[in-house]
């Protein structure tokens, strides 16, 4: 259930995104990330969605910081399998 929530919450944060409500979407990517905490490629696809809001937003060392977190989710997650 907090899946299907969580990627709602990515669909909506991408509405946001394209229209150009940026920090509509950064609430939404975030809310994504606080259902779905664990290492994967969703939270790696929160992440890089929520860093092109905070590039967006010239907040380059949130950017820069999420980023990383992506990257080593993706690898954590690859290390599982």
């Amino acid at each position: 259930m907090k899946m299907r929530e969580a990627n709602n919450l990515k669909e909506e944060g991408n509405e946001h995104f394209k229209a150009g409500r940026v920090a509509d979407a950064l609430s939404c990517y975030t809310k994504a990330l606080k259902l779905n905490p664990e290492a994967g490629t969703d939270t790696a696809t929160y992440l890089k969605n929520r860093a092109a809001c905070f590039l967006k937003l010239d907040k380059y060392n949130e950017a820069i910081s999420d980023c990383s977190t992506g990257k080593n989710s993706c690898h954590a997650n690859m290390a599982k399998a």
